[in-house]
């Protein structure tokens, strides 16, 4: 598969500590807000799971951005 270079490429990493915490709708939201900052992107998404409390588990993100 190869992306259009003109495009923007984000591609997100994310522990099991994130993902079983914050829902895809809720990824998709804060993807929509934050796209365009990555430190921000990464940062909402770990709030998102600390707001949670509930999972004994760390919460790792990691953000891609390539601007085409």
């Amino acid at each position: 598969m190869q992306i259009p270079e003109e495009q923007p490429l984000l591609v997100l990493l994310v522990s099991d500590g994130v993902s079983y915490q914050v829902q895809p709708k809720t990824m998709a939201r804060l993807y929509g807000e934050h796209a365009a900052d990555p430190p921000a992107l990464a940062d909402a998404l770990v709030a998102a799971d600390a707001a949670k409390g509930d999972y004994p588990d760390d919460a790792t993100v990691v953000v891609f951005f390539r601007l085409g």
